[in-house]
């Protein structure tokens, strides 16, 4: 496919018509140039040829009317481009917008009503409506497809970041390998399968809808898994390369390992615990030789004396429970007559009172005293009860002489645990003016190791879920299986979803393969192009493209992954353009290659290799817009043997319009 013409008319500075031919004469010579400076128009260009073939939202056609015509009442904007076929025909797209009637008012967007029309071989298409129209043109050359054949350098600064949160450009790589187009192939058995399942009754339809929105809504949740954990995995593989620098840092500075140092800081604090504690157990045993020792010589009398205070205060107890006694028998009387006898019902007879309390007390009276003769308590130590409770502690202390042998047991402990610290700190002792550097490094690899903690957490944390999700997954896949079968007799309906189902595991396991070949293929064309083009081709060992999320990784020649975002702004754009130029030739379409102001950020080794190497072999017919700084009369040399077609771009500044002539910046006449 080649493009022939393309016509231009109150499109920005193309105030009037202009017809730009694009036409390769030659095959050898497979370059159009089109000079201009800054603001003529060559960015217009390229817009214009999306315009033509994709259209655009009239609020945004509207700001780009040239403002001269547009203040005349002039909003009428055309596009025309003339497309050679692959199989020879010639196609017309034409592409217009009329203003409506509007009387005297000012145009406004709303004015605008577009036109396609598509002309093959001077006949006009016979599609009815301009929808059909548009889908010829989608198929013929697919929006996410010319996108990567058609670019400038916002999309070459694009190709080279990572930035792809929606996953468009994921999308496009897929449509542009043919992978797509498989996958659209498996949808399309999906939907025959619920169309036939449909036509049967003998499961209901909310039964399969059910587990088909679930089943679907697994998978989702498994892939949005699937691109968190390769993203953990990616993070964590930085913290690992981090890790071992600081790991690496650390030993060439200390001679130790930073795990082997860890302990440090644990080990002097340990051994302060240890002396604090030696100098409690001191202290412990220099109270028990003071205090407990002298009374552990005569332990076998305690018992003597113990026995003595007790029968003591037995018999004071004793003694002094007459008054309560006295208490007891008043609170009696009280309760058996209060107001009348308990037993007769009768008023209680005051003058009886005095004679009822002494009877009942010489009865308890009698009691203590038959007590009292019974004891041969003879009191010889007559001790106060804070007295008795000191003494009796201090003489039932049975454990005194074992309590001293476990502090002596765990003095010689703590001995030997202080003097292997303090072996081993003084082989690990670090200078004063590195203590601050090493608890830097300390620090930093702690924040760094909990980290990675982290991060292998979250992983073992999605590859179980991912492992459950599979696992229900499949169970849910049997079930539905199962329903698909028993959803009608009709055996006919039935053979023709097995067929579907065992055309879908073949398809399945084709788009896997298809993938895997293409990404392969992919690799080897950006490889070789970067090589080419690259000015540090000779650090670059491999190049990885991840299968899942289809980010690419550039790989040195110690197997460490380059951060794209280190490289320089040169060095990006070659990497983008090497992306394209291997896309491209993945692919195998035949589309013209459009690139709009390429060498602007690079330097002249780039420079260099893109002129040299990549523009005569970016595709059968190469379209370059460039300004004078970046083709300069070195490279217009280099590609004059290459050159089908040279253009100018000429800005009048004072009617603020283009025009194109033939030639280019300098010296005679080179138009061709």
């Amino acid at each position: 496919m080649k493009f022939l013409k393309l016509f231009i008319d109150n499109y920005k500075s193309f105030q009037k018509p202009v017809e730009i031919n694009l036409d390769i004469t030659d095959a050898d010579k497979n370059i159009v140039l089109i000079g201009g400076m800054n603001g003529a128009g060559k960015t217009a260009i390229l817009e214009a040829i999306n315009i033509c073939l994709y259209g655009e939202r009239k609020e945004k056609l509207y700001k780009a009317i040239n403002r001269r015509e547009l203040d005349k009442g002039n909003g009428n904007i055309l596009f025309e481009l003339h497309i050679l076929l692959d199989d020879g025909d010639v196609l017309k797209v034409k592409r217009s917008w009329r203003c409506a009637s509007h009387g005297l008012n000012k145009i406004t967007s709303s004015d605008l009503e577009e036109k396609l029309v598509l002309v093959r071989n001077e006949q006009r298409l016979a599609i009815s409506d301009q929808g059909g129209w548009q889908d010829f043109l989608e198929k013929t050359i697919p929006y996410g497809i010319s996108q990567f054949f058609f670019f400038n350098g916002e999309k070459i600064e694009y190709m080279a970041s990572d930035e792809d949160s929606e996953g468009r450009l994921k999308e496009s790589i897929e449509a542009l390998l043919g992978i797509e187009r498989a996958k659209q192939l498996l949808r399309d058995l999906e939907e025959l399968r619920k169309e036939q399942r449909k036509k049967r009754s003998d499961i209901t339809d909310d039964d399969i809808k059910a587990k088909e929105i679930q089943l679907d809504s697994d998978r989702k949740k498994i892939e949005e898994w699937k691109k968190e954990l390769s993203f953990l995995e990616k993070e964590l593989n930085e913290l690992n390369e981090k890790a071992s620098d600081l790991e690496t840092e650390f030993t060439k500075r200390f001679g130790i390992s930073s795990f082997g140092s860890s302990g440090l800081k644990q080990d002097e604090i340990r051994l302060v615990q240890l002396n604090s504690r030696k100098a409690e157990i001191d202290k412990e045993i220099r109270e028990f030789c003071t205090n407990i020792l002298p009374f552990s010589l005569l332990s076998n009398k305690f018992f003597l004396v113990l026995d003595q205070i007790q029968k003591e205060r037995q018999f004071r107890q004793a003694k002094h429970g007459l008054k309560a006694r006295e208490e007891l028998v008043d609170q009696l009387i009280e309760k058996l007559y209060q107001p009348d006898c308990v037993a007769c019902n009768k008023p209680f007879d005051i003058k009886k009172k005095d004679y009822l309390q002494k009877e009942i007390l010489s009865v308890f009276q009698e009691n203590a005293r038959q007590k009292e003769e019974s004891s041969d308590v003879e009191p010889i130590l007559n001790l106060s009860e804070m007295d008795e409770r000191k003494i009796e502690a201090q003489l039932s202390n049975e454990r005194g002489v074992v309590n001293l042998k476990e502090l002596l047991n765990e003095r010689e402990s703590v001995i030997k645990e202080v003097q292997k610290l303090e072996g081993i700190l003084k082989k690990t002792s670090v200078d004063n003016e590195d203590k601050d550097a090493l608890r830097e490094l300390q620090i930093q690899r702690d924040e760094i190791q909990q980290n990675i903690g982290r991060r292998k957490q979250e992983i073992r944390y999605l590859d179980e879920r991912i492992a459950e999700k599979d696992a229900a997954i499949s169970s849910m896949e049997r079930e539905l299986t199962t329903l698909y079968e028993k959803y009608t007799q009709d055996k006919g309906k039935v053979d023709i979803i097995v067929k579907i189902g065992s055309a879908t595991k073949v398809l399945t396991e084709f788009i896997e393969r298809l993938r895997v070949n293409k990404l392969e293929e992919l690799r080897q064309h950006i490889f070789t192009m970067y090589r080419m083009l690259a000015s540090k081709s000779d650090l670059i060992a491999d190049i990885v493209i991840d299968p899942l999320t289809y980010r690419i990784k550039i790989i040195d020649k110690h197997g460490t992954s380059v951060n794209k975002q280190n490289l320089s702004a040169g060095e990006k754009e070659v990497f983008a353009i090497s992306l394209l130029w291997g896309l491209a030739k993945t692919s195998k379409y035949k589309l013209p290659v459009i690139i709009d102001t390429p060498l602007a950020r690079l330097d002249s080794l780039h420079r260099d290799a893109i002129v040299s190497k990549y523009f005569p072999e970016a595709g059968e017919q190469v379209v370059i817009l460039s300004t004078d700084t970046e083709v300069d009369q070195n490279y217009y040399k280099r590609l004059e043997p290459h050159l089908s077609r040279v253009n100018k771009l000429l800005f009048d500044r004072y009617r603020e319009l283009t025009t194109l002539e033939e030639g280019y910046f300098w010296g005679e006449n080179n138009g061709r």
